[in-house]
């Protein structure tokens, strides 16, 4: 399935890598403002992210 989706829509994939890159770059330079969305926005629980921050940053 996905690698149909590359092959039809190669400018698709390549634009949301670049999201996806773009927003964790930011996300890593702004800790406190990705928190706080990510709490607003989502179902996770502050706990939750700080326990996966934690992890990813150890």
């Amino acid at each position: 399935m996905r690698h149909r989706l590359f092959r039809q829509n190669p400018d698709l994939v390549e634009k949301f890598t670049a999201a996806v890159t773009e927003s964790l770059r930011y996300a890593s330079g702004h800790p406190h403002e990705a928190h706080q969305g990510l709490t607003t926005y989502t179902k996770i629980s502050s706990d939750a992210l700080k326990d996966l921050a934690d992890a990813l940053l150890s």
